[in-house]
């Protein structure tokens, strides 16, 4: 097939043949973000594109998919969801939920320095996210103004979101050696050890927070100079100004915070981000919610346009026109996007330059017979974390020669995938091909039962889901804060489905009710059982789980209770 050439976006221009540019809204180091029309009738979304004399550039390419993935990995409330990532006409894209408001730059241009009560409220999300993104083992490493943006939800509370995750920087932490990387930030916001290519670690991002808290409060940065190198000099060899030199009062406390937050050395700041949190707490605005906080510092008059925000304009349930757009898996000179355990992009290709590509189809190859009622078949789509996670424990027990010789009776793209091990974690696949590899796994090595899934399920809890579902929770933790992080994170790995954690009338306990469940079949919902038992144990020692509806397969609700003994 002809490869059509990589074109200049302009607004019109359309990605993945199906999101419409209508105007640029940002531009940052690696890319230009555009607001886009999705044309399947999804309302609006932000869609990152490489900066054009970048978009050959493979390194680049990587830390941007690379990005979208972490982000995507972390599943939380504070940063920007990712929906879609591959290659166009337009080179390599992202593609994102469509925040309304603004990022804190451009607030601190607009109201100039804040009182602490709102700046640290402004904190309060953005160290949330990190302490999610940390306990993953991720580090951010370009946090600053243009990566937090203050919005308006769906709901029409008002929040803070991170962006940009990894898309400046390729960090991996490991908590013993940590990492040492060519960095691409903002020369601000560096932590001395990232200036003098030291190694970098979760307090790396603790540093920079407190640089952007300085500068929340004082609407100056505290180790600008008039070069890059120069505002590095004084990184590592200049101290912070105190807060009452530039006209914060009776700001004696706060000094103290940042005293310790900037300190040149990672051991002699906080230590996470819940600490640091925990320090600026009584300085906050007391009992007086976030959301109302926030909404004092939104722009009179913010668009606000319901649709825009991803649960109005992306619902979860899908139709079968749903493009799920596999990444481009091609061979030769051509880049090969691979799961997120590898390598973003091969590093196989030669040369530095991307070859011109075009932009994938969506992936419907289908070998098997369904097991799906005809209602629900190619309308219904499930992470690939979730066949990950399956896929990982089946391997665990049978070995791969074993596995891979029955999966080559489901055939077609994504069981390839799987085989090959290049299935994406971010990417929705056809529940359809999920629910059969499912039972015939069970058929075939796990003598018919789909209990199996349940341990797959505590595994994936344990495992591959354990970034996104690990909080510091007090020990013992409360039933309804465990599910609710649960709802919110395993939630997201089905486009169909509602869940909602809610407390007992005891008080002592929690109910998990999962409204439109009725695609997924026995072996789904034992996994999502062996999520939750698995999630509430490690919280809490002597809680009960127990299913009081929905365990058998295709019906529409199921509801889970936990209990304390």
């Amino acid at each position: 097939m002809p490869q059509s050439p990589l074109r200049h976006p302009s607004v019109g221009s359309v990605v993945a043949g199906r999101y419409r540019l209508l105007e640029r809204i940002g531009s940052g180091g690696m890319g230009e973000v555009y607001r886009a029309s999705d044309e399947l009738g999804q309302g609006t979304v932000a869609v990152k594109l490489q900066r054009s004399d970048l978009v050959r550039d493979l390194e680049q390419a990587s830390r941007l998919f690379e990005g979208a993935w972490k982000a995507t990995h972390i599943c939380h409330p504070h940063i920007v969801e990712v929906y879609e990532t591959g290659l166009g006409e337009l080179g390599p894209f992202v593609v994102m939920e469509d925040l309304q408001g603004e990022d804190l730059s451009r607030l601190l241009a607009r109201r100039g320095r804040l009182d602490p009560a709102h700046a640290i409220a402004l904190l309060v999300p953005l160290l949330d996210a990190l302490d999610a993104a940390h306990m993953a083992g991720l580090v951010h490493g370009d946090v600053k103004p243009e990566n937090a943006i203050l919005c308006r939800l769906s709901d029409g509370n008002a929040s803070v979101k991170l962006l940009d995750f990894g898309g400046n920087v390729g960090w991996s932490l490991d908590r013993n050696s940590g990492v040492r990387q060519y960095y691409f930030g903002t020369a601000d916001y560096l932590a001395p050890e990232q200036a003098s290519g030291k190694r970098v670690d979760h307090r790396s991002d603790l540093f920079a927070v407190c640089v952007l808290l300085f500068e929340l409060l004082t609407n100056t940065r505290p180790f600008h100079g008039p070069s890059a190198s120069a505002t590095a000099y004084k990184v590592l060899n200049a101290s912070a100004p105190d807060l009452e030199a530039c006209g914060v009062t009776n700001a004696e406390g706060l000094s103290q915070v940042l005293r310790r937050g900037l300190a040149k050395l990672p051991a002699e700041r906080f230590q996470s981000a819940a600490s640091l949190l925990e320090a600026l707490k009584p300085y906050s605005a007391g009992t007086r919610p976030i959301p109302d906080i926030l909404a004092d510092l939104l722009p009179l008059g913010l668009s606000f346009r319901r649709g825009s925000s991803p649960a109005e304009s992306r619902p979860r349930q899908s139709d079968s026109t749903r493009s799920t757009y596999p990444p481009p898996h091609v061979s030769g000179e051509r880049i090969i996007v691979t799961s997120p355990r590898q390598q973003v992009i091969s590093k196989a290709v030669t040369g530095t330059n991307l070859p011109a590509v075009e932009t994938p189809e969506p992936r419907v190859e289908q070998t098997h017979t369904s097991v799906l009622p005809a209602r629900f078949r190619g309308r219904f789509h499930v992470r690939g974390l979730v066949w990950q996670t399956l896929d990982d424990y089946v391997r665990s027990q049978h070995g791969d020669a074993a596995w891979n010789k029955v999966l080559t009776e489901a055939g077609g793209d994504p069981v390839r995938d799987l085989i090959e091990g290049t299935l994406q974690g971010i990417i929705y696949y056809d529940l359809d091909t999920i629910t059969f590899c499912i039972d015939l796994a069970s058929r075939h090595l796990f003598e018919g039962d789909q209990l199996w899934c349940r341990q797959a399920g505590r595994e994936a809890s344990k495992r591959l889901l354990s970034g996104m579902l690990s909080r510091n929770f007090p020990v013992p933790a409360h039933p309804v804060a465990v599910l609710r992080r649960v709802a919110a994170v395993t939630g997201r790995l089905f486009d169909f489905s509602k869940w909602q954690a809610q407390p007992t009338t005891s008080l002592r306990g929690a109910v998990l009710t999962i409204e439109g469940l009725e695609p997924a079949n026995a072996g789904l919902r034992q996994w999502i059982l062996g999520v939750v038992t698995r999630s509430v144990s490690s919280s809490h020692a002597r809680a009960r789980v127990e299913v009081r509806r929905g365990e058998n397969a295709f019906t529409p609700r199921m509801v889970i209770e936990v209990n304390t003994v």
